[in-house]
């Protein structure tokens, strides 16, 4: 008997979630495999007998049948999610949607619906904690850009396989789309509420960014992508590059109006960041900062109540066609 169990645990063990699926010749080779003395038969009436008791199903479109986990089947662990666990995994849904795959969501998606059904059945502090915390983002917030499913699904396809991509991509000042060939992914940045590819294109070795919501059409190919030996992705968001960087990093002087100044004893905007007050009320901000498009934005946006002492800071300096950014 204990035997049997064993074994019935093991099936539902290996058996996939749909769509994916396993025929019951690859269960016996696995039980097999697994140190149990079984035959195919044997299996196939475990296999009949689990899915009166369970959400398994067998795919009878072609020979020979896969079964597999029914698509909405609720996920079972044993032992069941705790507290903890189903708080942490409310939380991932919120902030993981955005970066993973569709496919990888689905799967997901059963201990998602396990997690929020644990919490709501716990009249306790945990149950409540989901509705007691939030994260928001600073600043005016603009309404993420529609992406097409069937152009993600290939974009995370390709960073997944390591492969190149054929794009149908308009660019901001582009009339109609252009035919981009040959594209090589490095990686995937999620800048809310937009979300980049950075890529290099044909031979070129400069990496550059493209939004997803302007890519019209995606096809992945069989071409192995062509990565950069020295890609590092932490280091190329640190340099800011997706701050629409301008030239290297300055030594930024510049006077702050007090009011304007006091976050940033909090919030400092470098690791060698220096405050000094001056006579006149004012303080001297000094930080070794990227010269980036966005670095400007931010002091204009102070308006009289900073002046920039050095360097002089380009007034206009948006990227060109040819940057390696296609933001905004």
């Amino acid at each position: 008997m204990s035997n049997s169990i064993e074994i019935q645990w093991e099936i539902l063990r290996a058996i996939p979630r749909h769509p994916k699926r396993i025929t019951s010749g690859e269960l016996t080779d696995s039980l097999e495999r697994a140190g149990y003395e079984i035959t195919k038969r044997s299996v196939e009436r475990h296999l009949n007998g689990l899915s009166l008791k369970f959400p398994i199903v067998a795919d009878d479109r072609e020979k020979p049948f896969g079964w597999s986990w029914a698509r909405d089947a609720e996920s079972m662990t044993f032992p069941g999610m705790d507290l903890q666990t189903s708080l942490a995994f409310v939380a991932a849904e919120a902030f993981l949607r955005p970066l993973l795959p569709k496919s990888t969501l689905s799967y997901l998606a059963p201990h998602f619906r396990m997690a929020r059904a644990t919490l709501d059945r716990e009249p306790g502090t945990f149950g409540r904690w989901k509705d007691k915390v939030r994260s928001l983002p600073r600043g005016f917030q603009l309404m993420a850009p529609a992406v097409d499913p069937a152009v993600e699904q290939a974009i995370y396809e390709a960073l997944l396989k390591n492969r190149a991509l054929d794009l149908l991509y308009q660019g901001r000042n582009d009339p109609e789309p252009k035919q981009l060939s040959l594209v090589h992914p490095l990686s995937l940045v999620y800048r809310e509420p937009l979300i980049y590819l950075v890529c290099t294109m044909w031979d070129y070795r400069e990496p550059r960014q493209i939004l997803l919501h302007r890519v019209k059409t995606a096809h992945v190919l069989e071409r192995e992508c062509e990565t950069l030996p020295d890609f590092d992705l932490d280091r190329y968001i640190n340099a800011g590059e997706f701050g629409f960087r301008i030239g290297p990093t300055i030594h930024l002087e510049a006077n702050f109006e007090a009011e304007a100044a006091a976050h940033l004893a909090e919030t400092p905007i470098s690791e060698d960041q220096k405050l000094t007050a001056l006579a006149d009320g004012r303080v001297l901000v000094e930080a070794s900062v990227p010269h980036t498009e966005e670095l400007n934005w931010w002091l204009r946006g102070f308006g009289d109540l900073v002046e920039v002492i050095s360097p002089a800071l380009v007034q206009d300096s948006r990227p060109s066609l040819g940057s390696n950014t296609d933001a905004g």
